[in-house]
């Protein structure tokens, strides 16, 4: 992409990233192509999954970046969650990293789309789950992070192997956990490329796991040989 906007001297923009991966290759663009300019951003301030702007000039705005939001409304909100909304979009066909953060709100949910995808999946979204829904194009001039609902829950870290700390948290059984694991089918920062072992680099803050059929974890601060999470669902 780099190569790209040399090139073209034209601004690229990549896929949607969760933030502190890019957050880390940010920095290793900084260091590496100092000429450049770069920028990140999700759809409104606040975003835990953005993309990255590269730019030859000094001009980049976040009007820019190819970001629309999408508005589901439904009929009942009861039983709405971030992962049903999230696999009836990708079960579209849509990959993953087209698709930046869910907000879910009392009365409706908005999803940031690249715009690539935006009017397909505007024509084609017509449920979730067995909800029927309609969608329409967010204002994004009201948009906000909405609180989330969360359990706050401590692990101590005598172990701190993965498939103990997803079966504490989910209660679910050490077996059921190592079965997600090695199916990767948990990631951590949007990656599955690790093994379940002791003490895997996990100590560090706001680092996120996700379970794909269960929720993620986010990992909030370490004190006195035990961690705290928070838990959604």
């Amino acid at each position: 992409m780099v190569f790209l906007c040399q090139k073209t001297f034209n601004v690229q923009f990549t896929d949607f990233l969760q933030i502190n991966k890019a957050n880390e290759i940010l920095d290793i663009l900084k260091k590496e192509h100092g000429k450049f300019y770069f920028s990140m951003f999700g759809g409104i301030e606040g975003t835990k999954r953005v993309q990255i702007a590269i730019s030859p000039l000094d001009n980049i705005s976040e009007n820019n970046f190819p970001i629309t939001p999408l508005q589901i409304n439904f009929k009942n909100m009861e039983n709405v969650s971030h992962r049903n909304i999230l696999g009836s979009i990708l079960s579209l066909g849509i990959d993953r990293y087209k698709i930046g953060d869910i907000l879910i709100f009392n009365e409706n949910v908005v999803v940031f789309l690249d715009n690539d995808i935006f009017d397909f999946v505007y024509v084609r979204l017509s449920s979730v789950g067995k909800n029927r829904v309609n969608t329409s194009l967010a204002n994004k001039e009201m948009l906000f992070i909405p609180l989330e609902n969360y359990k706050e829950i401590q692990i101590k870290i005598d172990d701190f192997r993965l498939s103990k700390l997803i079966s504490k948290c989910f209660n679910i059984s050490r077996s059921e956990s190592q079965k997600l694991v090695e199916s990767s089918k948990v990631y951590i920062n949007n990656s599955s490329q690790y093994k379940d072992k002791i003490n895997f680099e996990l100590l560090k803050n706001d680092m996120e796991i996700s379970i794909r059929g269960f929720g993620k974890l986010i990992l909030k601060y370490v004190q006195n040989k035990s961690a705290t999470f928070h838990i959604y669902k």
